[in-house]
């Protein structure tokens, strides 16, 4: 039995990029469908909709994302923050 999950981080920048972050989108404990697939294929409209619903974040530009394979109960390590 695999104990790991998947956990998709994008990296977003303020509308001046002056501030960019990274942040945790989901990960496949709460989204059964995250893989390393989907990871590829619909991580973009997951970041969209995460956009979207999170106020402060909705005109953000997303510079990119990564699909991390942690072991279950580890923390993704979110580098970005300036």
């Amino acid at each position: 039995m695999d104990l790991r999950i998947f956990v998709l981080v994008a990296s977003l920048c303020s509308p001046s990029g002056q501030s960019c972050e990274d942040k945790k989108i989901d990960d496949s404990e709460t989204r059964p469908a995250l893989n390393e697939i989907s990871c590829v294929y619909s991580a973009g409209l997951w970041i969209a909709d995460w956009v979207r619903t999170h106020p402060g974040y909705e005109d953000w530009r997303v510079m990119g994302h990564k699909c991390l394979r942690l072991k279950i109960g580890e923390q993704p390590v979110l580098t970005r923050t300036f």
